[in-house]
């Protein structure tokens, strides 16, 4: 990962120890999404990291709602999200998409898909 984050959607290079570094020493907010291996629990788990309001719909719409409500630069590790890819790849899909699409607005969000360790 490159010292200065831009926002969107990476894999992180396998050998990088610290994939968010550089998002962190910018001061962005930080999230470690893990356990994650099909959309319930997709929703279930970024709702907390993110502290999504006790309201959040679970779907792709609540989402987005509450993703352009952050206030923010915020940088989400994801980890083991190859089990979602593999295991629901309906839904991965669909999630992904909302994910990078919100990169493109701001304040900043970077979403990096880290190798599992």
């Amino acid at each position: 990962m490159t010292a200065t984050p831009r926002p969107g959607l990476v894999r992180a290079d396998p050998g990088d120890p610290d994939p968010v570094a550089g998002p962190a020493a910018a001061g962005w907010r930080i999230a470690t999404l893990t356990g994650v291996h099909d959309e319930t629990t997709f929703h279930t788990r970024i709702a907390a990291v993110l502290d999504f309001p006790g309201h959040y719909g679970r779907n792709a719409d609540a989402l987005w709602d509450c993703l352009t409500d952050l206030t923010v630069p915020t940088a989400l590790l994801w980890t083991d999200w190859q089990d979602m890819a593999i295991g629901d790849p309906r839904g991965w899909a669909k999630i992904v998409t909302t994910l990078r699409d919100r990169g493109e607005q701001q304040p900043a969000f970077l979403v990096v898909l880290a190798a599992d360790s």
